[in-house]
């Protein structure tokens, strides 16, 4: 097991410089994705990622702490109607 000795170490995003190339590399063909996709595809890809950032909060606030909500259901419906 590998102990963390410092908070430096803790807090450390990339822990290489092939990870970083890599994440790197990811985030330039995101943000070029649009360029070279159809529009239906993007508003897809669009409410997909709401989609997701809901399913994760509720995760984060149900799995984790326990607690009971009664936003993010009432904010889920709405999900879909998002425009970019």
């Amino acid at each position: 097991m590998d102990m963390k000795r410092d908070y430096y170490e803790d807090i450390e995003l990339f822990k290489s410089g092939t990870v970083l190339f890599w994440s790197i590399l990811l985030l330039l063909f995101l943000f070029t994705l649009p360029l070279y996709m159809p529009s239906y595809n993007i508003y897809l890809f669009n409410i997909i990622l709401v989609n997701v950032i809901l399913a994760v909060g509720l995760n984060i606030l149900v799995g984790y702490t326990g607690q009971i909500s009664s936003g993010t259901p009432g904010f889920s419906p709405w999900a879909p109607t998002a425009r970019p």
